[in-house]
């Protein structure tokens, strides 16, 4: 359900009936999602917690890239910081 509700505000996004301002209203919170993800509650989150909710192959594939992007420091582990910097270039 929540997936069909993302599509519409991303489709009513790009026709311009829904302003960017409704459309961040939507988004979850950036410490709700990281915690939900940290699945053994460490403080950050390994490859594999990351890509834990992908569904496909080609999801889990452009998950593992985008991980790789984010951590910066290349520990292996996503921080908080790193997690929610990520986002941020996303929405740009």
């Amino acid at each position: 359900m929540r997936r069909v509700k993302s599509a519409a505000f991303a489709g009513l996004l790009a026709l311009g009936l829904v302003t960017p301002a409704v459309w961040a209203q939507q988004r979850p919170d950036p410490e709700k999602v990281f915690a939900k993800l940290d699945a053994n509650g460490d403080g950050k989150l390994s490859l594999e917690e990351y890509i834990a909710p992908a569904k496909t192959e080609e999801i889990k594939q452009k998950r593992t890239e985008n991980f790789k992007r984010l951590d910066k420091d290349g520990d292996g582990f996503l921080t908080l910081e790193e997690f929610k910097a990520g986002l941020g270039r996303r929405r740009s």
